[in-house]
């Protein structure tokens, strides 16, 4: 019985986290707020269901690959103690600002938003009104 609630619980987890996964991106590029940042996730989702499964799909499949690499590299401990410096580097440094770029063209090309590269990757105190 509580193995079970449990699975209901991750599974729910599971949809929530697929139906708000534009909810962030929604929150900033459209300057909303809390409860209309939801729903425009919401509706974000429901028009770009196919994209946005896609896109986490690609991040999970990145997320095993680094896994495994981590695990390949755990069977020599030298190296495992070099890489963990490195994985953690590639990590933040390089995967997640990816994916959020990843997300944040995703959102802006399906909501026809103008998408500039510079902006992406401009300082925000350099952004001007295009």
């Amino acid at each position: 019985m509580l193995i079970g609630g449990f699975l209901l619980w991750m599974v729910y987890l599971l949809i929530l986290g697929v139906v708000l996964a534009a909810f962030r991106y929604a929150l900033v590029i459209e300057s909303l707020g809390p409860v209309d940042g939801i729903l425009t996730g919401i509706d974000f989702f429901k028009k770009n269901v196919f994209d946005v499964i896609i896109l986490i799909v690609v991040t999970i499949a990145v997320s095993i690959v680094f896994a495994i690499i981590d695990q390949v590299m755990a069977l020599i401990p030298i190296i495992y103690i070099i890489w963990s410096f490195i994985s953690l580097i590639i990590t933040f440094c390089v995967l997640q600002p990816l994916m959020t770029v990843w997300w944040v063209r995703l959102y802006m090309t399906r909501t026809g938003k103008q998408v500039y590269v510079n902006d992406l990757l401009a300082h925000p105190n350099d952004l001007q009104e295009h």
